[in-house]
């Protein structure tokens, strides 16, 4: 356990544990009772804290089951703190590690950011020490008008960047989506995403597919204010299709500029190209 930890720590048991002293029979009048109940903690509060005294993390929940170096938990309320910030997750259940500081989060796991970021997932480890959030699951991350979902992903404390590993779907509002096998690299706070393979934009203004997409997003509206591809770009708009290694798009000035071997061509409007492949055959639920 690391030193800082074991220095911070407070632990705050309530215990009801059966068979301590010896039993005492109940009058004859009353009911048997019931059964005994088992070695179990009926609430439970672990928390760490800094040198400076401020709560970095805190682990709730309504039972606990002790098992050497492993509680398990129900009810699960785990809260991070940070200078900017906090997040506050939630689960049915869930062990705690003592000795690593880590928590596995199984059944409804979600996960709020004081600045108004939902991530969703059926199950997530947190690293308690490292304040490190991940999960092999489907996982869904809404922030405005912004909603992102992959197959796996990881987040760093308080969820300012966030990395889905495969299968990937942006869909930002109001008509906009955004398709690539992945990863894809999200960082909220220069609110900015780096789409990997295979990545489409749809929008009613035209289609675009490339090998890779940098995104940047209106900090207030969450709007794309500019798309930047990389590799075998290539632009469908209505009787007009645009080809070039690299791309930069201006939504506000509608400005486009096509870099490396540019070309245009012009004839009926063509139908859109195929979504791209997944790499095992894996979809979402």
């Amino acid at each position: 356990m690391h030193p800082r930890v074991i220095h911070a720590i407070a632990l705050l048991l309530i215990v009801g544990v059966a068979g301590c002293g010896r039993p005492v029979a109940p009058p004859a009048d009353d009911p048997p009772a019931g059964p005994a109940p088992s070695d179990a903690i009926q609430a439970f509060n672990l928390a760490s804290y800094a040198d400076d005294g401020r709560k970095r993390w805190e682990v709730l929940g309504t039972t606990a089951d002790m098992a050497g170096a492993t509680i398990h938990l129900t009810d699960v309320i785990a809260t991070t703190f940070g200078e900017k910030g906090h997040v506050t997750v939630t689960a049915n259940e869930g062990t705690f590690d003592r000795e690593r500081q880590h928590v596995q989060l199984q059944g409804d796991v979600k996960a709020v950011t004081s600045d108004g970021t939902t991530v969703t997932a059926p199950s997530m480890l947190w690293d308690a020490d490292r304040q490190v959030a991940s999960t092999p699951e489907w996982t869904t991350v809404q922030r405005g008008g912004l909603t992102v979902r992959g197959l796996g992903a990881t987040g760093t404390p308080q969820f300012k960047n966030v990395r889905f590993h495969e299968q990937v779907r942006v869909d930002v509002s109001p008509s906009t989506t955004i398709t690539c096998r992945g990863p894809l690299e999200v960082d909220y706070e220069r609110h900015r995403a780096r789409f990997w393979r295979e990545v489409r934009v749809q929008d009613p203004r035209g289609d675009v597919w490339a090998d890779r997409m940098d995104v940047r997003l209106d900090p207030t509206s969450q709007r794309i204010t500019q798309v930047q591809c990389w590799g075998h770009v290539s632009i469908h708009r209505p009787n007009q299709v645009a080809r070039a290694r690299r791309a930069r798009y201006e939504t506000r000035s509608g400005t486009l500029v096509l870099i490396g071997h540019p070309s245009v061509t012009y004839g009926p409007e063509r139908q859109p190209m195929p979504s791209p492949g997944r790499m095992d055959g894996r979809t979402a639920p």
